[in-house]
């Protein structure tokens, strides 16, 4: 979801767009630095909150000032919290990249029944109920481009999650989510999970065993069903912007040879198991 102007609420929003407060400003300037070491990004901001109702609500815990992230190149959408102003915020190397929309806010944390701000449009006149996550402040949106991040690892966008029913040693893949989504048994994914956890050969074993053959799914099914297909799901552009850096066509015939040079060819980490015996 995309927050903009023309959202409405049923109750008051300070915004120097709207007329729902009759005094009060939030204002935020967003400055960002991309560090060309390690690929992070620092975002910066500064502003005011001159809303005293809004301001007892930060003070006593009961709201956050925070922005609202989103990097379709990537599928980022973060929720940050900044909690005052100035602040600031690091972005880890290929979790934002291309143009990045922020958009400061202020939002509850907790219910509030009876909230009385004062000053406001006649609409709003009485008390008002507030439930956690509505948004009681919004600033104008801001656009960034950020240049030198690089694209986050591929595994980032996959997400591996229980199926009761799912038979152990099994694997089901499920591309109508937002993450590429890995569905096995409980005693199967917690061998994934220890097996990635000890690194090394084991993690290497994990992205040879299940990895390359869930990419390989992928490439067949864009091609099979086209990209528009699964153009809803936040894993589609990042995973089209790595084929794409790599020249990489989905095709099911060159699928195999696709997926180790995606996962930039994990069979070679298997050396150190040579070490290990040789050793």
């Amino acid at each position: 979801m995309r927050l903009t102007n023309e959202m409405t609420f049923p109750h008051p929003v300070l915004a120097s767009w709207r007329d729902d407060f009759r005094s009060g400003r939030f204002e935020v300037e967003i400055g960002f630095e991309e560090d060309v070491q390690d690929g992070g990004v620092e975002l910066r901001f500064e502003g005011v909150l001159t809303s005293t109702a809004i301001g007892d609500l930060i003070s006593a815990g009961r709201a956050m000032l925070g922005c609202f992230v989103i990097c379709e190149a990537t599928g980022l959408r973060r929720l940050i919290e900044l909690g005052t102003l100035p602040a600031s915020y690091t972005f880890a190397s290929g979790e934002l990249l291309d143009t990045v929309l922020l958009r400061p806010i202020v939002w509850m944390l907790s219910e509030l029944a009876g909230w009385q701000p004062g000053d406001v449009h006649p609409e709003f006149a009485g008390a008002q109920d507030l439930s956690a996550g509505d948004i009681v402040a919004m600033a104008d949106e801001f656009a960034i481009t950020v240049a030198q991040a690089d694209l986050p690892a591929l595994e980032t966008i996959f997400d591996l999650k229980v199926a009761e029913d799912q038979p152990e040693g099994e694997f089901e893949i499920d591309l109508r989510r937002d993450r590429i989504t890995i569905l096995a048994g409980p005693q199967t994914k917690h061998l994934v999970d220890t097996l990635r956890e000890m690194k090394g050969p084991a993690s290497a074993a994990v992205m040879n065993g299940l990895y390359i053959p869930t990419i390989m799914t992928v490439l067949t099914a864009i091609e099979a069903h086209g990209e528009d297909d699964f153009a809803g799901f936040r894993w589609l552009e990042p995973f089209r912007r790595r084929c794409g850096r790599l020249e990489i066509e989905p095709a099911a015939a060159t699928a195999f040879g696709d997926a180790q040079r995606l996962l930039e060819r994990p069979f070679l980490d298997l050396t150190k198991l040579t070490e290990t015996y040789n050793g």
